[in-house]
């Protein structure tokens, strides 16, 4: 079966990535639950109707769950993230071969490294704290 590619905001994102966790109360049962997350109530309920209407979660009782498909997307979405942050760390690896080592200020590589590992900054940022 393949999996189908879909775009989600940022806030959908970070909602489905809750209900992959745990199941949460439905923003028009219980609006704290929005708050709680950082989200206001109408863009938890937004995003909640999106994610609905997509079929990536389910409500039922005023409880939201993840669904089978939305379980399988975001692994997706969090495998393609890795895979780009692994690009990037590669291409870090290639500009450190590439720079001469008296360009590069040593102390400074592995708090880079680390960084753009965990997806805190871009490429970009990383070959930038190398000088």
């Amino acid at each position: 079966m393949s999996v189908p590619y879909i775009a989600l905001t940022s806030s959908q994102h970070q909602l489905l990535a809750e209900l992959v966790l745990s199941t949460l109360p439905s923003p028009a049962h219980e609006p704290e639950s929005a708050v709680a997350r950082g989200l206001s109530q109408h863009q938890m309920q937004s995003d909640a109707s999106a994610l609905l209407w997509m079929g990536l979660i389910a409500e039922s009782k005023g409880i939201l769950s993840v669904t089978l498909l939305g379980s399988v997307v975001y692994q997706r979405a969090a495998r393609e993230d890795a895979e780009n942050r692994l690009v990037a760390v590669a291409a870090f690896a290639d500009a450190l071969e590439a720079a001469s080592h008296s360009e590069v200020d040593q102390r400074r590589i592995s708090y880079a490294l680390r960084q753009l590992a965990q997806g805190a900054i871009t490429l970009d940022e990383a070959v930038g704290y190398l000088s």
